[in-house]
């Protein structure tokens, strides 16, 4: 997503000259990429850790519940 993202800003700059609207396309590509990090990032230490930080502040992680994929025959 994010590289059609970048690839329509490139589009939009280099063919129709429209630096506004491919300026708008970099920042949603760049503000999906760092959504998409920060929660790979938490869940990852998450799984690792059992706990995150961010700053001076330590969260503990507790899994609720494991949704399993059911099978059906």
């Amino acid at each position: 997503m994010v590289c059609l993202l970048v690839f329509i800003a490139i589009v939009l700059f280099a063919l129709f000259d429209q630096a506004l609207a491919a300026t708008i396309f970099l920042c949603g590509a760049c503000w999906l990429s760092g959504w998409y990090f920060a929660h790979s990032t938490v869940a990852t230490e998450c799984e690792r850790l059992g706990k995150f930080y961010v700053n001076k502040n330590v969260y503990k992680c507790v899994k609720i519940e494991v949704i399993k994929d059911k099978v059906e025959q």
